[in-house]
């Protein structure tokens, strides 16, 4: 269990959505370096597992900015584990207005031993080109594969979060949302959307919406394919929560309270 823990940290972006990012290089922060700075949506949540927290992970929304002639914005998201585990990891999604994804970044491992994936979407020209570098010690082993007939847009597991959060007052359920997840397309399902109670920003007790979704096949061994996730009805439907299924229980993500 612990080696599958390990490698699940990509599955926690599939809980919700939204660090600076001074950390990852950007591509396009030369463009428009001044609206990217001081993220107007920042937040911290706090993973536990069977009573123990595992991990801090970071979201943060930049500003609309200007990107190979389109307005976009940066979600970026850090993984930092805590205790025993090693869930550490660097993400970086830039997206269109409706958040599909133009370009996606993923940084793995630590110092020396590390895999960064470069997708870079052309909707135009109807594919995407993956650049894959995997870093050992002084060594880096790069490359290159280009997916055609993508014709339609697409999320990656971050975006797909912001897409619902976007929509959550008339999203309705049955519904797929196209996803590229693991250097292929796919889809998840929306199951239900249902109005609850949980737990606030603020420790009290406040409306929310529950989104239940089914992925289109469990992640790694250990894991199920039912993710939920509670976004606040008021107008800033802020993520506050999410769990995804496991052999035992469930795996939790909570906002950390202010």
């Amino acid at each position: 269990m612990r080696k599958d823990l390990e490698k699940m940290a990509p599955i926690y972006l599939l809980f919700l959505a939204i660090l600076p990012l001074t950390l990852i290089p950007n591509p396009a922060l030369g463009e428009n370096k001044s609206l990217i700075q001081n993220p107007p949506l920042y937040l911290v949540y706090d993973v536990t597992y069977a009573g123990g927290k595992i991990a801090e992970v970071d979201f943060a929304e930049s500003r609309p900015y200007s990107y190979k002639g389109q307005k976009v914005r940066d979600i970026d998201c850090r993984i930092e584990s805590s205790g025993l585990f090693n869930l550490n990891g660097r993400y970086l999604s830039i997206v269109a207005d409706d958040y599909s994804v133009v370009y996606f970044r993923s940084d793995e491992g630590q110092p020396g031993n590390k895999r960064i994936i470069e997708y870079h979407f052309d909707y135009k020209k109807e594919g995407v080109t993956i650049i894959d570098n995997r870093i050992k010690g002084a060594d880096t082993i790069s490359t290159t594969s280009y997916i055609e007939n993508i014709n339609k847009k697409y999320f990656d597991t971050v975006s797909m979060i912001f897409r619902v959060r976007q929509g959550i007052d008339t999203l309705k359920a049955p519904a797929y949302i196209p996803i590229f997840m693991e250097g292929r397309q796919d889809s998840i399902l929306i199951d239900s959307v249902s109005e609850v109670q949980t737990l606030g920003r603020n420790g009290e007790m406040v409306d929310a919406f529950l989104i239940k979704m089914k992925l289109p096949y469990p992640p790694y061994p250990g894991f199920g394919d039912r993710i939920e996730i509670y976004i606040s009805k008021d107008q800033d439907h802020v993520p506050l929560r999410g769990r995804i299924q496991m052999a035992l229980g469930y795996m939790e993500l909570n906002l950390r309270q202010p």
